[in-house]
């Protein structure tokens, strides 16, 4: 080229196209059915399924979630951990627990293990991995101290049906003898 040719203006890109907007993730599915199942402990605890969902665990793995609520019908503060075992199977194989990553957690997580006083209720998750193209989950949950079933509960892994639609209402403790001594918050 010679020293006096001019070099011809660098080309301008065109403006990108927008990015394509991201596919929505599907929206967990809620159950508005209530109580799913339901049964009695030999004490007079009663053990409601409320929802059953799928979440992927802390592994990246397909895993089911089920919620159940614990009311507790003894006269001594108890927690649900205590009072009641769980088995779960799936195409005949015991099925193994399995935790949420923090960003999938649930406020319920760890519930089963906080004291629960006479006469209230206290929602609850169990959480266990599965096989989405397997066959039905059973959740057996027995009573501890008998050994005797009180749900038992199948869910097809293709068709769960979904969280619960709505938390456990929050109830104002009518008896100070609860909170006596309780921080304000």
């Amino acid at each position: 080229a010679s020293a006096n040719a001019t070099e011809a203006p660098a080309a301008t890109a065109a403006p990108a196209a927008p990015a394509a907007p991201a596919t929505p993730a599907v929206a967990p599915a809620t159950n508005n059915a209530g109580a799913l199942y339901t049964g009695s402990l030999s004490n007079g605890c009663v053990i409601s399924i409320v929802g059953a969902e799928h979440f992927v665990d802390s592994d990246g793995k397909d895993a089911i979630r089920v919620y159940y609520d614990f009311t507790n019908n003894t006269d001594e503060t108890t927690y649900a951990g205590w009072e009641v075992e769980l088995e779960v199977t799936q195409d005949g194989y015991e099925m193994n627990d399995t935790y949420a990553s923090y960003d999938n957690d649930v406020d319920e997580e760890n519930n089963d293990y906080m004291y629960v006083r006479p006469g209230c209720t206290i929602r609850c998750v169990s959480e266990y991995s599965m096989k989405t193209t397997g066959g039905k989950i059973q959740f057996r949950y027995y009573d501890w101290w008998e050994d005797t079933d009180v749900v038992v509960a199948e869910f097809d892994p293709a068709n769960l049906p979904g969280a619960p639609a709505e938390a456990l209402p929050l109830v104002k403790v009518a008896n100070p003898q609860w909170t006596a001594g309780m921080a304000t918050a």
